[in-house]
């Protein structure tokens, strides 16, 4: 038989409600790992490096088997008397010689320079990939901190709890279309190092309710903020586009408007 709840925990169980929206709670069986993260995969640019690598050397194999038979052809010449055509074969093997250094040289560099942007690209997949587990890490412990914490506050500290893990929430997604800089950086701050360390200090020391509430009004204050200035930029830029796309093909339409005295 299913032995009956106690009214502690039921009671425990009503004063301690879902956030909502949040991310859920991470899986234990399968916790996240920002260091693992999927990278993007590469077999296609490997296969292209190699696919290169094997028609240099195919193409140096074929010019040094040609510069061979020209030195070959050359001292023949010579030995057989015909100095004519020796001068001229070697004539021809020296520019041969010249023109697979200077096409040899090109195709280095542009290998070179292919490499590099090669690498830029992984580069920035990689800082991408970054930003979204940090980011994925930061919602995560959010959610971990209201199931953690919110149980042991007093009841006047769970609602001020549960609108600063809002607000860090709503600037969270807020930031998740911005390149990094001062905005995002502070925001996972805020998720990952501070609001953990103010909930564990006041945990272990028992500090004041009220000296908890006010530090949390601040990062809630700080948060919408944050999420505030990004949409108003956002519709500036929205706004601004508007106009100058509504003055460019506006002014063309009426230049050809045939109807037009």
């Amino acid at each position: 038989m299913t032995r009956p709840r106690s009214s502690r925990t039921t009671d425990r169980t009503a004063d301690s409600p879902r956030l909502q929206p949040m991310a859920p709670a991470p899986d234990d069986s399968a916790p996240f790992d920002a260091g693992h993260a999927a990278l993007p995969p590469a077999p296609s640019a490997a296969n292209r490096f190699l696919q290169r690598l094997f028609g240099v050397a195919l193409a140096g194999a074929a010019g040094f088997m040609a510069l061979s038979l020209l030195f070959i052809f050359a001292v023949v010449a010579f030995v057989t008397g015909f100095w004519g055509l020796g001068v001229l074969l070697l004539a021809l093997l020296l520019l041969a010689a010249v023109g697979i250094a200077y096409f040899g040289l090109q195709t280095a560099r542009r290998g070179v320079r292919q490499g590099q942007q090669q690498l830029q690209r992984v580069q920035g997949e990689l800082g991408q990939v970054q930003e979204q587990a940090q980011q994925q890490a930061a919602r995560r412990e959010l959610a971990r901190l209201w199931n953690r914490f919110a149980p042991q506050l007093p009841a006047e500290a769970r609602p001020a709890l549960r609108a600063t893990i809002t607000a860090a929430d709503r600037a969270l997604n807020a930031v998740d279309d911005e390149l990094p800089g001062r905005e995002r950086y502070e925001v996972q701050q805020a998720a990952t190092q501070d609001l953990p360390a103010l909930l564990e200090l006041h945990q272990r020391s028992g500090g004041n309710t009220a000296e908890l509430l006010q530090s949390l009004a601040l990062i809630e204050q700080r948060m919408r903020q944050i999420a505030v200035q990004l949409q108003e930029e956002r519709r500036r830029e929205a706004a601004a586009q508007r106009e100058y796309l509504n003055s460019k093909y506006a002014g063309d339409l009426l230049d050809s408007d045939p109807h037009q005295p």
